[in-house]
């Protein structure tokens, strides 16, 4: 996925979080909004303490009858090709809104 000149792609490790996650067809839907935003603006989210490494969260919602989970999304961005590499993808609690920006997952 390309926006604004900013490619994604898909570390390893984050295939192991999606298909702990029930594989891409159920992420990839959910996600689809983060994916948006770090193609056109990656630098718009939140910083972790680990540096190089960025933080986004999806929400809980309903589609229709169905809970759309809410997920989280670890990346780094690599400036000098404009590329977005995802690290890592887990569901989150909706209830906690603080982060815990030590924990590596990846």
């Amino acid at each position: 996925m390309a926006g604004n000149g900013w490619s994604i792609v898909e570390a390893d490790s984050f295939d192991r979080g999606v298909a702990g996650c029930g594989g891409h067809r159920v992420v990839e839907e959910a996600i689809a909004p983060i994916k948006l935003g770090l193609s056109r603006n990656p630098g718009a989210f939140l910083a972790t303490n680990t540096p190089g490494i960025s933080l986004a969260k999806t929400k809980l919602h309903w589609n229709g009858p169905d809970i759309i989970l809410a997920y989280s999304v670890w990346f780094r961005i690599i400036e000098k090709n404009k590329t977005v590499e995802l690290l890592h993808v887990e569901w989150t609690d909706p209830e906690i809104d603080e982060w815990d920006n030590d924990e590596t997952k990846f």
